[in-house]
This record gives structure tokens, sequence and C-alpha cells, in this order.
């Protein structure tokens, strides 16, 4: 997500917004603007570092500050933004196909995985695991365009919450990402969870949560890990607090069912976006974790 370039005082009503670089004229949005899955919503306070009074219209931003409660929604909705995304950023289409045979998870992630050559495929990768695990032949590794749409937080967003899935946000990723995780995540069942810089296939291991690695070069560490505070941190690049140029930024995470996601009618057809040819695949040892 780029700046954009504002007059230096904007207006809504009687309330003076200060210019800020990273303000979407679009949406009227305020982002941290990296884009990405680790994009979040500034919320503004009194007298920081001498810069005054700023008060956002809570109208325009589209959540409220210090939001804790998961937002679901219908999952029978249509990724109708995604798809148009897909159309509008001219991504090439190859349809998938069934499986010819059910694959374990193991067998999924031995056929997805590898070092990671692309400027970071884990989210589009996740959602190649779950098209796997529900009967559809898919690879990934597909980097460009493809990779970059995936890693969005906006088709994120839309993707997750369009399947009736959960986008928390909260000043404190890695507390608010625990909650929602011993809240939500059930035994016997695969998740995918997007927080911070990163996005994986969660699972529930007994007393323990756990994160499947798929990036590595090294065929033995692409597998599952424990998760909890520490990998949020190191792994996912979740955060405590986040503080940009003086402001406090809430941080999101999206949490989905893998099931759930593949039963949108929209899932395979949007799945024809990330699927690959084996022989074009970018990934291989010069490869690595992002």
């Amino acid at each position: 997500m780029g700046m954009w370039d504002l007059p230096s005082q904007h207006y809504v009503g009687d309330t003076e917004l200060r210019f800020n670089p990273y303000h979407d004229p679009v949406n009227g949005r305020f982002t941290d603007g990296s884009g990405g899955v680790w994009g979040g919503t500034l919320v503004v306070e009194k007298g920081q570092k001498g810069k005054g009074v700023y008060v956002i219209n809570q109208s325009n931003m589209n959540v409220t500050p210090n939001h804790r409660s998961p937002i679901k929604t219908d999952p029978n909705i249509k990724m109708d933004s995604v798809m148009q995304g897909l159309y509008s950023h001219n991504i090439e289409y190859k349809e998938v196909q069934p499986l010819k045979n059910v694959l374990t998870t193991d067998e999924i992630c031995a056929k997805l995985s590898g070092g990671d050559m692309t400027k970071g495929s884990c989210s589009s990768l996740v959602l190649a695991f779950i098209g796997n695990e529900i009967g559809y032949d898919v690879t990934d590794y597909r980097g460009g365009e493809s990779q970059d749409f995936f890693s969005r937080n906006l088709y994120i967003s839309s993707i997750v919450k369009n399947s009736g899935g959960i986008e928390y946000k909260d000043m404190n990723a890695i507390k608010s990402t625990m909650k929602e995780l011993n809240e939500n995540v059930e035994e016997g069942k695969h998740y995918y969870l997007a927080v911070g810089q990163h996005a994986a296939i969660i699972r529930k291991n007994g007393s323990k949560f756990e994160y499947l690695e798929m990036q590595s070069r090294y065929s033995e560490k692409n597998t599952f890990h424990e998760l909890n505070e520490k990998v949020l941190h190191d792994r996912f690049g979740a955060k405590r607090s986040r503080t940009v140029h003086g402001f406090k930024f809430e941080q999101a995470g999206w949490l989905i069912e893998s099931e759930k996601l593949g039963k949108n009618s929209d899932f395979k057809k949007m799945l024809g976006y990330i699927n690959t040819n084996t022989n074009e695949q970018k990934k291989g040892v010069s490869g690595y974790v992002k």
C-alpha cells in the first residue's frame, strides 16, 4: 500500500485532520503504509510529541478503536471484491483439477513446500494447502502479481470475512491472537491464521498450538512447530505494540477454519489465480523462510 499525497490540512465537517501520508482517500481509512498482512488502523491521541489533538471520523475508518470482538460474516457470501481485484490485476488463470488421490497432511506439505524464492508466498501457500486438503490439485510459488495480491491485508480480510471467519484488531497483536486461538481453535481441525507479517496453517495439539512451516529450503523443517507468544513475535512478526512516527496503531489478525473457507462458492475459482505449473514454481535451495 503506497502513500497518498494530500493537502497539508484536510477537513471532515468542523474537525481538522492534519496531513498524514498514510491516509487512503479511496476508502477513508488510515493505515501504517506497509500493506500486506501487517496493515493497521491509526489511533490518534492527545499531545503526542507536540502534535496536538487529532480527531478521526470513525465512520470513515470501518473499525472501532481497541476492537476485540471478532467480526463474523455469512459463509455463503461470494468473494466479489476479491474476484474483481483478480480480474483488474490481469493475473493469469490456471484452472484447478480434482486430485486423483486423497493426500495426507504430510503429503500436501511435501508437495507444496520448499525454499521460498518469491517476495513471500506464505498466504497463497496456505490457500493452496487448503485447496489440496478439500480435494483440488493446486500448486503455488508463482510469485509476481499473484503472490503480491494474496499477501495484501485488504484481500485477506475479504477472503476470511466473506467465508465466515474472524477478523480481530487490538493494540497488542500477540495477546489478541492467543485469545482468539484459545477461544476458537478446536483440536482435530486446521485453520488459516494471518497476523503480523506471516500466514500459516495452524492446529491445536493437546494443550498446545502448532503452525505448519512450508517455506524452508530444508525439507525436515517443513513440518508442524509449536506456536506460542515467542513464535508469534519472532516468526510471524506480531508485536505487543506498534508505533510509527509517534502514533500507535491497532494490529489486525484473521482466523478461519480451513473447511469453512473451502466451502465458499468462489474458493475453487480463486485458486486458479494461485495454481502454478510445476516447472514454473519459484522455490528451491536458494530460497528461504519469509
